[in-house]
């Protein structure tokens, strides 16, 4: 893949812009539900139909998220998959705030890895220290802080990922404890 191709490929981790619309009425009671989709640079998000992230009610999906820097969209850390987890896991982080989710909203993760004999260990000792929590629910890295998020995980081995630098994808999913325009939902 060439650089151009593999720079438009990656911004896809840096979100840019949320749209709100009302979802219609459906049997199954999620009548008028708000949907929020985050879009980011990715060329591929129109072409391929989908979002950075989505926020319906209390849910949030954040799609495949890797290491690329927020500024440029290249990735970053080629070579340490422990660098790369912990920038995925910041891009992560950041789209959820853009949805109004933290770290302790955070239920289910998974992480998509390019070598898991060599770079189990590294991905997820990443993934613990994404969700160790301070005070106010926010992911820090400090081992002082409050609790931890422990969300449910789950890490795999895949063949290869969309850039030949990249050792590491992750996914989140968090449930919130507000609609995300100032109303408590549970």
């Amino acid at each position: 893949m060439d650089s151009t191709v593999a720079a438009a490929a990656t911004a896809a981790a840096q979100p840019t812009a949320a749209t709100t619309t009302q979802v219609p009425s459906t049997a199954s009671g999620a009548a008028g539900a708000v949907r929020r989709n985050l879009a980011s640079a990715s060329r591929y998000e129109a072409r391929y139909g989908y979002s950075r992230a989505v926020r319906r009610g209390p849910l949030v999906f954040v799609a495949g998220t890797t290491s690329t820097d927020p500024a440029s969209g290249g990735v970053v850390f080629p070579g340490d998959a422990y660098r790369q987890a912990q920038q995925a896991f910041a891009n992560a982080r950041r789209a959820l705030e853009a949805l109004g989710a933290t770290a302790a909203d955070v239920v289910r993760t998974r992480m998509y890895v390019v070598d898991i004999t060599r770079d189990a260990d590294a991905v997820g000792l990443a993934h613990a220290e994404a969700f160790v929590l301070d005070s106010a629910g926010a992911g820090e890295t400090d081992t002082a802080s409050v609790g931890r998020a422990m969300p449910a995980a789950t890490m795999v081995q895949v063949s290869a990922l969309i850039d030949p630098l990249m050792l590491v994808e992750v996914e989140v999913d968090a449930v919130c404890c507000s609609n995300g325009f100032g109303g408590d939902v549970l």
